[in-house]
């Protein structure tokens, strides 16, 4: 298990990126979750969601959630999850040309009670006009 983060209490673009680049945010998802670049890959769209998950960035979440599987609401505000850190899988197809994309990851958390956890998931991505989306996600072991 992962050695437990706290939560940032105060997050400055120049802070490492949530996403787990090793680059500052402002260099990493920071262009992507405040619309200033647009993402490309199903790969970088699964990081800049886990980033915006991470600062509880709903707008750029639902914006980037497909409109046929998106919640109508999210309430990240009453969600008590701190999110740690992210591991990548695999990831297969995704590419600027490709219609489709999947991303294996792994999260880890931190639920309200302070318990360690760990989301495993497949996400789907699609991708129409020219625009990357999470469609849908697969639980895995």
């Amino acid at each position: 298990m992962i050695k437990a983060k706290p939560l940032f209490k105060k997050f400055n673009t120049s802070d490492p990126c949530p996403c787990g680049s090793n680059k500052a945010y402002n260099l990493c998802c920071a262009p992507y979750i405040n619309g200033t670049k647009r993402v490309t890959t199903a790969k970088a769209l699964m990081k800049s969601r886990y980033t915006a998950y991470f600062l509880k960035e709903e707008d750029y979440l639902s914006k980037t959630w497909h409109p046929s599987t998106r919640p109508k609401q999210l309430n990240l505000a009453e969600d008590k999850t701190q999110w740690q850190q992210l591991k990548v899988l695999n990831s297969k197809r995704g590419k600027v040309t490709d219609k489709k994309g999947w991303v294996a990851f792994a999260a880890f958390y931190l639920d309200e009670q302070g318990s360690q956890g760990v989301l495993k998931e497949e996400s789907l991505f699609v991708r129409e006009a020219g625009q990357w989306y999470y469609h849908s996600g697969t639980f895995i072991e």
